[in-house]
């Protein structure tokens, strides 16, 4: 949580300063640190339904966080899961992301830092989201995760989409052929040699 909120307040801190995008938009990044994930997500307008807008449809910062719920149900959008284990959000920042050169209290876009956590390190990482626009202008969403599983870039589409990011290796089923064989094996050794035994 301390390494998160160190990190949002540098991303904050370049992006007042600088005005560097985050992200492009329809994008958004996950990556998978031991038990932890940290993702960067392009929202879209429809996903701020509700946010006041000024005369040039821009966002201002009063206004984004005027209503403390908002927060809450967009973090409750991205959906993290190993297999049946839904990841817990554990923390959700926005960031304006305003042009270069704009001031840096308003802005046209918004960014969300999402961080969640497993109980234990995922096998495997699947998403599952609704944070999607208008189909007519943002007809999909380019994910890139990286991190201890690996890497990978998937498209998702709106309206509402899973896909699976990383897919545990069949460790299980590799090496079952394997033990069934020995078990075969030993079987028939012992009942070779009790017959041996009843012979004599």
């Amino acid at each position: 949580m301390k390494l998160f909120a160190l990190a949002s307040s540098f991303v904050l801190l370049c992006s007042s300063q600088a005005n560097a995008h985050l992200i492009a938009p329809r994008r958004a990044t996950v990556h998978v640190v031991g038990n932890a994930i940290y993702s960067v997500v392009w929202l879209p307008p429809s996903a701020l339904a509700g946010v006041a807008r000024d005369r040039e449809g821009w966002v201002t910062q009063t206004e984004l966080f005027r209503d403390r719920s908002l927060v809450d149900r967009l973090g409750e959008r991205w959906i993290l899961r190993d297999g049946s284990e839904r990841a817990r959000t554990r923390r959700v920042d926005l960031f304006l992301q305003p042009p270069d050169g704009a001031p840096g209290d308003r802005a046209p876009e918004v960014v969300m830092l999402h961080h969640a956590t497993f109980a234990r390190p995922p096998r495997s990482l699947e998403i599952e989201t609704d944070l999607f626009g208008d189909p007519r202008d943002e007809p999909e969403m380019t994910v890139s995760a990286s991190g201890d599983l690996g890497a990978r870039v998937v498209t998702m589409h709106p309206p509402h989409d899973r896909k699976p990011l990383f897919v545990a290796r069949p460790v299980r089923r590799l090496f079952a052929p394997l033990v069934g064989a020995g078990f075969i094996a030993i079987a028939s050794i012992a009942v070779f040699l009790r017959r041996r035994r009843v012979a004599h």
